[in-house]
């Protein structure tokens, strides 16, 4: 899983070094006291500079790591259960559950064969569409606990009450098959998601299938079948990204297609930029790419 931010601290920072040296200090500070209490006994004065050279350091040190060690899994179990980006398995299903609310008396649970990846964006749009019918994240929420296959959904108000909702799929090219839209719908009409003030009309997306033909300048020492490899390359990435509402633009497509080794790229179809809207989606049908030549 992938983190947006650094770990953060919750019980202390990961330091041996001070943690040895909290044990020198409070090992020397009761030796010292016994000491005091028991003039007589004989025993050996000791220092920080004396005990680090003693056997007695071996066992403080080992005590430190103990203590680095506790610091550490506390710092992850805390993480674990106060944020959901550090969370996985039965941790991240806690997550789920604490979603509950009117909307989702059941919480976010986890779809069959679900990744955490998957798990943990989903219960991320929960919480950031929690307001019944406010932000574009409740509908979104509520499609992709109907159907785990949903990508993303576009909104398009029509006014007077009337909301279409057009649905993307992760799989067939996007495009949703009746099973899911019947349980996006079933799962929007419930009482206690839709709004008394909007009517929900689940439609598909609208797949768009463009064509791309682009000349490519490459470094001189790439190899001949590079341009197979930045074609197979942009293919996948442009099928991750698909989504409703991106403009497919000569400024994407190359960022696409580039690599340290290309030296430029000129899009020549599609011939301009292409506005997309809630309903459609672009899709990639073919992409030609043309050496044009070698330079640096």
């Amino acid at each position: 899983m992938t983190f947006a931010y650094p770990a953060p601290t919750i019980t202390a920072e990961l330091d041996y070094e001070a943690l040895r040296d909290q044990r020198f200090a409070a090992f020397i500070a009761q030796w010292n006291g016994y000491r005091a209490r028991n003039p007589n006994a004989g025993l050996p004065e000791f220092t920080t500079a004396t005990l680090a050279n003693s056997m007695e350091a071996i066992a403080l040190g080992a005590a430190a790591d103990g203590d680095l060690y506790f610091v550490g899994r506390a710092n992850a179990v805390a993480r674990a259960a106060v944020l959901v980006d550090f969370a996985y398995g039965a941790d991240l299903d806690l997550h789920g559950l604490d979603t509950r609310v009117p909307g989702h008396p059941e919480g976010v649970t986890r779809h069959p064969e679900e990744g955490d990846e998957d798990y943990a964006a989903r219960i991320r749009e929960a919480r950031a569409g929690s307001s019944a019918a406010g932000p574009d994240d409740w509908w979104l929420t509520h499609a992709r606990a109907a159907d785990s296959r949903v990508r993303s959904i576009g909104l398009d108000y029509k006014g007077l009450g009337e909301l279409e909702i057009y649905v993307l799929s992760k799989d067939n090219g996007g495009i949703p098959d009746e099973a899911m839209i019947e349980a996006v719908t079933e799962r929007l009409m419930r009482r206690n998601v839709r709004p008394r003030t909007a009517t929900p009309i689940v439609k598909s997306a609208i797949i768009a299938e463009i064509d791309v033909v682009a000349y490519v300048w490459l470094h001189p020492e790439a190899s001949e079948n590079r341009l197979d490899i930045l074609k197979a390359a942009a293919l996948a990435q442009n099928e991750k990204d698909q989504a409703l509402d991106r403009d497919l633009t000569h400024h994407y497509l190359k960022r696409l297609i580039d690599a340290p080794d290309v030296y430029d790229i000129a899009i020549t179809s599609p011939a301009t930029d292409l506005p997309a809207g809630p309903s459609r989606a672009y899709a990639i049908r073919s992409m030609e790419l043309i050496l044009a030549g070698r330079n640096r």
